[in-house]
């Protein structure tokens, strides 16, 4: 309940300040382009198909973008759509002393991590919190997050700026609420799976991403979370982080604005050789087939929820390609 307690007391921080308005700044990026841009040199550049949300409490942080860098000071909300490319917070980019609040929209759920450079506490709605938070803001979180970042975006008119609090402000309060009046430990073994999967969604770009991080998150042992995905998903936990990271790859090479290495690199892989190999053994194609290029192709051969065959496929291809080596 610690975590719970933590956050929430930050929520309430939050609703204080969108009710009255003061320092509050509410800003978000310019759209993107084509390429990494100026953070070719940040190795964990990445994109995230959900919306973002950064908030500082307290000291300063500085936000690096493809084409520009955003400083947010204390009581700045700065809103992160999907699919923008943008730097991991670092050391170099803060303040000493800064506090910051994070929150992940994801499709069906929803986190929040409370930060001051290293993790302070993490909290994960469950399935029945996610849908009576959605019930009482009239839309799913996600969407709340998409209409603010529309209302923001560019210059925005007072009248806007001001919708904008009034939106927020909502979430804030009816968040607080939602997080410290339901029980939050996850209860299913399906939900604390879900809660895990949902982590490797968020961090999945962090190369040095390790199973410790993800138990840590979902309040597991790594043991324990180790044998569930096995018992359960017949996989382990980083044969579900792979699938992961290849889906997201494979919806930024699609999109044409990346090259095999960037997609590579910005989904958490140390190596565009190993990644061309694994990319290819789940969906049938290399990556090079779909970086830039606005061809038809087949769909991929092996999709499943979350991507969680591809470490076993990749066995199976392993073992096949073995068996016709000997034969010979």
């Amino acid at each position: 309940m610690r975590a719970t307690t933590i956050i929430s007391a930050s929520l309430k921080k939050l609703l204080d300040l969108t009710e009255t308005g003061r320092g509050i700044v509410i800003s978000a990026p310019l759209p993107a382009r084509r390429g990494a841009g100026n953070l070719k040199r940040y190795p964990t550049a990445h994109a995230h198909d959900v919306c973002e949300m950064k908030i500082v409490l307290r000291g300063r942080m500085l936000c690096r973008f493809q084409n520009q860098s955003l400083k947010v000071r204390a009581g700045g909300i700065l809103i992160i759509p999907a699919n923008t490319l943008h730097a991991d917070t670092g050391p170099q980019d803060l303040k000493p002393g800064t506090l910051w609040l994070n929150l992940w929209f994801v499709r069906g759920a929803f986190g929040l991590c409370l930060s001051d450079g290293r993790e302070i506490a993490t909290v994960f709605l469950t399935d029945e919190q996610h849908a009576r938070l959605s019930a009482l803001l009239g839309m799913a979180p996600a969407d709340l997050c998409a209409h603010v970042f529309a209302l923001v975006h560019g210059q925005a008119q007072p009248l806007r700026s001001k919708a904008a609090q009034g939106f927020l402000s909502s979430l804030f309060a009816l968040l607080a609420q939602t997080i410290i009046t339901t029980a939050v430990s996850p209860r299913k073994t399906e939900e604390l799976i879900a809660r895990a999967v949902t982590f490797m969604r968020i961090m999945y770009y962090k190369p040095r991403l390790r199973i410790d991080d993800i138990a840590q998150a979902v309040d597991r042992s790594p043991s324990y979370l180790s044998h569930i995905f096995k018992r359960e998903k017949q996989i382990s936990v980083w044969q579900a982080l792979a699938g992961i990271r290849l889906n997201q790859a494979y919806r930024l090479l699609r999109q044409g604005r990346h090259s095999v290495k960037e997609a590579a690199y910005q989904t958490g892989w140390a190596s565009p050789f190993y990644f061309s190999l694994r990319f290819k053994q789940k969906f049938g194609y290399s990556p090079s087939s779909l970086s830039g290029r606005d061809i038809a192709l087949p769909p991929p051969k092996n999709q499943a929820a979350f991507g969680m065959n591809a470490g076993r496929d990749f066995r199976r291809g392993n073992a096949k390609r073995r068996q016709t080596a000997y034969a010979t």
